[in-house]
């Protein structure tokens, strides 16, 4: 159970960060979010948001990097990366908080890149699709709680710091953790995967379940692969090109549809739409609530009916851990 939710908190923190948005312009009258003295309005907003995901994609390739250093180095940074953004925004002024917008950026390369990961290598095989899964809930609750903060008025420095204080108990929480089984296997590290595999599961030393994870680690991989040599094996590769291209077209159809905009800037949207009548807040606590309703009915469906997953070449697998 401790490592299906720790997988998922720098995905909660990212919907904190995203939903903090509304929060800020729920308390300073909608005037430029992240602006900070609400002097430049849209413009304010505007750089708020191409901060944040202009970020994450300098944090792709970074992702990558502290990944090829060890699994809990990565899990690691990327919650010190919204440590440093919930700090800045404690700070205060324009550029602190543009500088932790961009920290959070960082961290949501990191956050939506590991999840998956951690928890095909770090969980048991019952749970394991679960807490892939969980990703899109655990990111719509950071943004619900963001909403109800602002629709009960909570003072923003209090929020901030309690964001704060998860971010910094998710980095102490990994720090005890082991390094992943499949990462140490994978470096020849045989002896501690070992260790790590009996310590993630509770499995006593030669039960059945140890010696079935032993056996699903992937061997020794040593040699070192270049970026580029991996990315001209999956292009030349017309399945896993196919399954590029599909994956490619549903994150940018999600992207252009503008729900991103609307849960980011729920509160002003709202604000907006209402013509000054009824409460923001209040709407973006009910859009925040279906969004968190449909990602865990939609938890429920893959774990009862399944995943349509396309079938990988058996020359072996795309990734290499050195």
């Amino acid at each position: 159970m401790r490592v299906r939710v720790a997988v998922n908190v720098p995905t909660m923190s990212f919907g904190l960060a995203l939903g903090w948005v509304s929060l800020v312009s729920s308390q300073e009258g909608g005037d430029g979010g992240d602006g900070g003295d609400g002097s430049d309005g849209g413009a304010g907003l505007v750089l708020a948001a191409a901060t944040t995901f202009g970020a994450s994609l300098l944090g792709v390739p970074l992702s990558a990097l502290a990944l090829r250093l060890g699994r809990k180095f990565a899990v690691i940074a990327t919650s010190f990366a919204f440590i440093v953004c919930w700090s800045l925004k404690l700070v205060g002024g324009r550029w602190c908080v543009v500088v932790a917008r961009a920290s959070a950026g960082l961290g949501a390369a990191g956050a939506w890149a590991l999840s998956p990961l951690l928890a095909r290598e770090m969980c048991n095989a019952r749970w394991r699709g679960a807490a892939a899964s969980a990703l899109v809930p655990a990111y719509n609750l950071g943004m619900l709680l963001m909403y109800l903060a602002a629709d009960w008025g909570l003072p923003q420095a209090r929020v901030v710091s309690w964001c704060l204080g998860l971010s910094v108990a998710h980095c102490f929480l990994f720090m005890l953790m082991p390094e992943s089984p499949a990462y140490l296997a994978a470096s020849g590290k045989p002896e501690a995967a070992e260790r790590s595999l009996r310590w993630l599961h509770g499995s006593p030393k030669s039960s059945a379940p140890l010696r079935e994870g032993l056996a699903a680690l992937p061997p020794p991989d040593l040699v070192a692969v270049s970026p580029f040599a991996l990315v001209k094996r999956m292009l030349g590769d017309r399945r896993r090109l196919r399954a590029l291209l599909v994956g490619g077209f549903a994150v940018v159809g999600q992207e252009a549809c503008g729900v991103l905009a609307l849960l980011q800037y729920a509160e002003r949207v709202f604000a907006l739409a209402l013509g000054g009548g009824g409460s923001a807040e209040r709407h973006a606590v009910l859009l925040g609530a279906a969004q968190l309703a449909a990602s865990l009915g939609a938890l429920y469906l893959v774990e009862r009916l399944g995943r349509k997953v396309p079938a990988l070449p058996s020359s072996g697998p795309l990734y290499t851990f050195h």
